[in-house]
């Protein structure tokens, strides 16, 4: 009589190769899985790597620009400086002004703006500008056209337009505009 716990032979014959076998998948599959985690760690790592010297090569192209961006603000602070320090109620402060902002609108660069002495008349004061731009024809035209558009009196004299071979868009110009104000709009 065969007992509960009585193992074939066959199954003797072969346990030890089925264990085997096992054993040889299960290890492949722990050395498969530790292989692809550690090639995976290695990769983040690498990217990792890769995205800190490009934030050192970031960081050393900062201090350049970093450079760049304080002497802007402080061109700009100076630039506001000199606009709050020019008094509003100052008739050619204010017509400076207008002559410049409407060169920025109209993208115009201004080389040069020479403020003349104020000349007083009986019934009115001459504010004498020299102006000289550089910027395309059309953005010009509209420059003049702008200024003609105010609701000021304008004369404008020796006006003169050069153009110079090597920079055919650009023209500069150059002339002289006088603004007249009522008198009695002026405080002495």
């Amino acid at each position: 009589m065969k007992s509960f716990f009585e193992v074939p032979d066959w199954m003797l014959r072969y346990w030890g190769q089925l264990v085997f076998s096992l054993l040889l998948i299960f290890g492949l599959a722990t050395v498969s899985g530790i292989s692809y985690v550690g090639f995976y760690g290695y990769r983040q790592t690498m990217g990792e790597v890769a995205d800190f010297m490009a934030f050192r090569s970031l960081q050393k192209n900062l201090e350049q620009s970093d450079s760049l961006a304080i002497h802007y603000a402080d061109w700009s602070k100076k630039l506001r400086a000199f606009h709050q320090s020019s008094p509003e109620e100052n008739h050619a402060s204010h017509v400076m002004h207008l002559l410049v902002d409407q060169a920025k609108r109209e993208e115009i660069i201004l080389t040069e703006v020479t403020g003349l002495n104020e000349i007083r008349q009986s019934t009115s004061l001459e504010y004498p500008f020299e102006l000289s731009l550089r910027g395309g024809f059309p953005s010009l035209v509209r420059y003049m056209h702008a200024l003609e558009s105010q609701d000021m009196v304008l004369r404008v004299r020796r006006f003169s337009i050069h153009s110079e071979a090597m920079h055919r868009n650009d023209i500069t110009a150059r002339f002289s505009v006088s603004v007249f104000l009522p008198s009695y709009s002026v405080t002495p």
